[in-house]
């Protein structure tokens, strides 16, 4: 059976996805066509997440796409973006002719297949069925207003409409709505982990070392791309507030690469903190073992992220190195963290607040024991659990194909 991988973008986690699916499918033997943009091909991230590739696969590459002037990678919303997504998509359809068909960072597409297209028509005349992964959607939130409303139940509608014979999705309350909304999307919605790699483990004082950490102070953890998203901005402003109340050996691990405007807060206002080492930073690009390292090194993890309701890799990190976290109280990681006891979750955008739970919680991180809860959560996410379940359907059509060939075989 021969698979079509069809990931254009290539910032973030999209080619990660990427990489789990087709090593899954390699599992499984099935012959993988991974098309893409000529930007993904040229990129960092390509190189880091399937130039490393062991098992076979093909890759296609597309010059459709229009690169993002503001930021890097490609244009796959709006008008062009869109558009571009729909051409390189039929064109992979009709050149390679796949049986089966994955689009593991679904969300520019899952909508738009909705409305009557070139695309849907094909997939649908041939028989080819295809599935996707999604990450977020503001769907899975309760709206109070008519408005919100009316987009939540069309973008439902739309996922309903499309083509898909799969839709996967890494957030339970995303699954919980889709599935209350309609019996199809009940049939063909399930929840995905967010996988991780197995750990690189580390006893912590070798994991100091790893990164250069003193291994008598007592770490908290800021880890992965450094800017605004990640709440580093209501961190420094709460470590402001209640500094004087921290024990001495304490410290803010800063880990992973810095943006241009976190960097001038660390020479500016908050250059004080630096020169004393209340905070440790290590601006550059962890590696897979580094990052593991850093884990390990910490006392807690902090996840202050203000704006980001779904899910975070790192909050599985910590739980599978049996670190607590504290995060916002909002969206999957209250709910994950409070369902899990993984940690503890306050207003991180109040300083004052932020401020107190890191004091009160620091002296408690030594009685925080991993429950099953958490490694069950653990296992949940593991990298064998979303190979398992992401090949599912597609090992029924080959189990089914062989019976196949066996009944017409033995006549």
């Amino acid at each position: 059976m021969k698979a079509l991988v069809f990931e254009p973008q290539f910032v973030g986690h999209n080619l990660a996805y990427a990489r789990h699916v087709i090593e899954a499918l390699s599992q499984v033997g099935v012959e993988s066509i991974f098309l893409t943009s000529r930007q993904a091909l040229d990129s960092e991230e390509y190189r880091t997440h399937l130039g490393t590739l062991s098992c076979e696969f093909t890759v296609e590459a597309s010059d459709v796409f229009e690169s993002k002037k503001s930021s890097r990678g490609v244009r796959v919303q709006g008008p062009r973006g869109l558009y571009s997504t729909m051409r390189a998509l039929l064109d992979g359809l009709k050149e390679y002719e796949p049986e089966h068909v994955y689009v593991p960072f679904g969300n520019a597409l899952a909508y738009s297949l909705g409305v009557p297209n070139p695309v849907s028509r094909l997939i649908r005349s041939r028989g080819i069925e295809i599935e996707a992964i999604l990450l977020f959607g503001k769907y899975s939130y309760p709206h109070s207003d008519w408005s919100s409303r009316w987009k939540q139940e069309l973008a439902l509608r739309m996922l309903e409409l499309g083509p898909w014979t799969r839709i996967h999705h890494i957030l339970p309350h995303a699954v919980r709505v889709m599935s209350q909304h309609s019996a199809k999307l009940e049939q063909i919605t399930g929840l995905l982990p967010d996988p991780i790699e197995t750990p690189v483990r580390f006893e912590r004082t070798s994991a100091c070392r790893r990164l250069g950490l003193n291994p008598d102070h007592r770490y908290l953890s800021l880890l992965g791309v450094i800017d605004r998203r990640k709440g580093i901005h209501d961190l420094l402003a709460a470590i402001r507030c209640v500094e004087s109340q921290l024990p001495e050996n304490v410290r803010f691990l800063i880990a992973g690469r810095c943006a241009a405007d976190v960097r001038s807060v660390f020479q500016g206002e908050y250059k004080d903190f630096v020169d004393r080492e209340r905070i440790v930073i290590r601006d550059q690009h962890l590696s897979h073992e580094e990052l593991w390292a850093a884990c390990y090194a910490s006392t807690m993890m902090l996840l202050p992220y203000p704006e980001h309701q779904y899910s975070a890799s790192i909050l599985i990190r910590a739980a599978a190195a049996d670190v607590p976290v504290v995060c916002n109280a909002i969206g999957w990681m209250q709910e994950t963290t409070q369902r899990f006891n993984l940690g503890w979750t306050c207003n991180t955008r109040n300083p004052a607040e932020f401020g107190q739970v890191l004091v009160e919680t620091v002296s408690a991180c030594d009685k925080h024991l991993g429950s099953q809860g958490a490694q069950d959560f653990v296992s949940f996410h593991s990298l064998d659990n979303f190979r398992a379940r992401i090949t599912q359907r597609i090992r029924q059509r080959i189990s089914g194909l062989s019976k196949l060939a066996n009944v017409v075989k033995s006549a």
